[in-house]
């Protein structure tokens, strides 16, 4: 979904025109008023990315639209957590606040991918156990239970896994872009003193 043309609005429409504008098609498709439902949501949706700073800027860098914004308040909280824990026991003079951040949500990252690989092992394991276990009897197969449920349990890690990855990204993103630290002017008059 492309929220511009959703929204019928340029690329460098003001917050204002887009509300503007949404407030004309939401009237005009509310299901209230006789409107289509799926095309009212789309229009809503495109109005909470299109308005929402962090997500346009997102939408604008990558093409990608988030259908909720969980996952980005997931990552914001993880941002909050991280300030509130690393800037009491910071030097801002010696230290890089955003290398910092950046090196733990990256180790983050490393330790997901171990987890992952860790779970999708379990995973072929418990798969080729599958095949290969068999009862006796007509008896419910108790074993091949127990082991479904684990395969089931395995595949919502790695989904958990994922989720947990992509909050990651939206970290390294946002800090992406930020400097910390002084910023000389590249203009002779920035070097004076």
């Amino acid at each position: 979904m492309n929220p511009y043309e959703e929204l019928d609005v340029s690329r460098d429409a003001t917050t204002e025109e887009i509300k503007q504008r949404y407030r004309t098609l939401a009237q005009l498709h509310h299901p209230d008023k006789g409107g289509d439902e799926e095309t009212f949501k789309r229009i809503k949706l495109a109005y909470e990315i299109l308005s929402d700073f962090i997500r346009r800027k997102e939408y604008d860098k990558t093409g990608k639209t988030h259908p909720t914004r969980d996952i980005r308040n997931e990552a914001l909280e993880i941002i909050a957590q991280m300030l509130f824990r690393i800037v009491p026991n910071f030097d801002p003079v010696q230290d890089n606040l955003i290398d910092i951040m950046t090196d733990e949500v990256l180790k983050m990252k490393e330790d997901l991918g171990t987890n992952v690989g860790i779970c999708n092992k379990h995973l072929e394991n418990v798969n080729k156990v599958i095949e290969r276990l068999t009862i006796k009897t007509e008896d419910e197969n108790l074993l091949l239970n127990f082991l479904q449920k684990q395969v089931d349990n395995r595949k919502q890690e790695n989904i958990d896994f994922a989720r947990r990855m992509e909050v990651c990204e939206i970290i390294i993103s946002i800090l992406k872009d930020y400097n910390y630290g002084l910023s000389i002017l590249a203009s002779p008059q920035g070097l004076e003193p």
